[in-house]
């Protein structure tokens, strides 16, 4: 049951849990309504070229990024060093 609601907190709010230990990248990862409505928050001037790909960490800490520079950079999230 896909229910359309009004803001992104309610989305996230009101998510269900589909196990015991919930990640959510796994439970919005298929959410297209949910990802369309996310916008850009932080930009880092880390890569020269477009970003083609990111993967986080399992713990949410940091991302590892790939761009049409043939660069890969891991960044921490939360102070955003390199």
């Amino acid at each position: 049951m896909n229910i359309k609601r009004k803001s992104i907190f309610e989305d996230i709010y009101y998510h269900p849990y589909k196990s015991r230990f919930f990640k959510y990248s796994t439970n919005s990862k298929d959410d297209e309504s949910f990802l369309q409505r996310l916008g850009l928050l932080k930009r880092l001037p880390i890569h020269q070229g477009c970003v083609n790909t990111i993967c986080w960490n399992d713990t949410g800490e940091y991302i590892l990024s790939g761009s049409d520079d043939q660069h890969l950079i891991i960044t921490n999230v939360l102070n955003l060093c390199l």
